[in-house]
């Protein structure tokens, strides 16, 4: 990636712990639940220990 110019920006976690929820769909469809959902997902999908959790995980590059 370095030698395309490209600075990687990840890894993140595509599903991340939403993956583990017996019905996802139902949680998302309550405005409040979704929220706080959304919320836990963005504060997790970095971490390190938390990485292995999810089924697949994404990798970006930027330009600098």
């Amino acid at each position: 990636m370095r030698l395309a110019g490209l600075v990687p920006d990840g890894p993140v976690a595509v599903e991340g712990l939403a993956g583990c929820a017996a019905d996802v769909d139902a949680l998302l469809d309550d405005d409040g639940t979704r929220a706080r959902v959304l919320e836990a997902l963005r504060s997790t999908e970095r971490e390190p220990s938390l990485l292995g959790a999810s089924s697949h995980l994404l990798i970006a590059g930027r330009r600098d």
